[in-house]
């Protein structure tokens, strides 16, 4: 049974992914923090397919919650693959679990992709609230540390994962000026990936990511259209990307047989 976890799953680039790949998973769980209209269609679409999970993915109580209802869900009688987790992992939630349950692994993923990111700001460094930025940290590395440090086990056991980080342009070459909070954000989840796909080379998971110029998307909603305009106007194409531009390399990482060679990398996508 294949089954992705698309963290950040109401973005556009999670819902260009879903339905990309969605004839190519038995199970795609889709995180979501705010209603979504295109998301819930998919999901009334392919209803033994998409399931749905509402999370606030810097909250950890929303992220044990999630974990739980993955544990939960698995109908496989295979022995637990989560007897090195540490307990404390899902301690804060409601629906607490044991940190060695007797749960198969079934419909728990073998694939994640990444995508959770507070809103695009363009801000002096002097200027930059503290608070924000310490909030943006708080959900890049909550909405991955705790998920992975469940499911990486899963995967070591089975021998196979893929993991697939979205980060951003700005992690290759020198960064753009007034963006600290949204470049320093990046490089934290660039020195995870880094880090974890040391970890596990010998397990037969391969971490990777994907570095796009700035996408066509809702995220850069916030952004005035003269500072959208001049910026396409500086790419070598004359336009921003679209998602289309961007899927193709996820996907790749997640499937294709050739990117079982491929591990660490940051794909840059301009």
């Amino acid at each position: 049974m294949s089954v992705l976890l698309v963290l950040g799953a109401s973005s556009d680039i999670g819902l260009a992914l879903i339905e990309s790949v969605i004839d190519k998973y038995d199970l795609i769980w889709a995180t979501y923090r705010t209603v979504n209209d295109r998301l819930d269609k998919l999901a009334a679409g392919y209803p033994d397919v998409i399931r749905t999970i509402r999370a606030d993915l810097s909250a950890k109580e929303d992220i044990s919650n999630l974990i739980s209802t993955i544990r939960r869900d698995s109908e496989a009688s295979t022995p637990s693959a989560y007897a090195d987790i540490s307990p404390d992992i899902t301690a804060s939630s409601d629906r607490r679990v044991s940190s060695c349950p007797d749960y198969g692994t079934a419909s728990v993923p073998d694939h994640i992709v990444h995508i959770p990111m507070s809103p695009y700001s363009v801000t002096k460094f002097v200027k930059s609230d503290e608070d924000a930025l310490e909030s943006s940290m708080l959900l890049a590395l909550r909405s991955s540390v705790l998920p992975l440090q469940t499911f990486l086990p899963a995967m070591k056991k089975k021998g196979d994962g893929r993991v697939v980080f979205v980060l951003s342009s700005v992690t290759a070459g020198d960064p753009p000026a007034y963006q600290t909070a949204y470049t320093t954000v990046k490089y934290a989840l660039l020195g995870l990936m880094k880090s974890l796909a040391a970890e596990y080379a010998d397990s037969g998971i391969r971490i990777n990511a994907v570095s796009p110029d700035m996408i066509n998307t809702k995220y850069i909603s916030g952004l005035s259209h003269l500072m959208i305009e001049q910026y396409a106007a500086s790419r070598p194409n004359g336009r921003l990307l679209d998602v289309s531009d961007v899927v193709p390399h996820i996907e790749h990482l997640l499937l294709d047989e050739l990117s079982d060679k491929e591990n660490g990398a940051n794909v840059l996508i301009s």
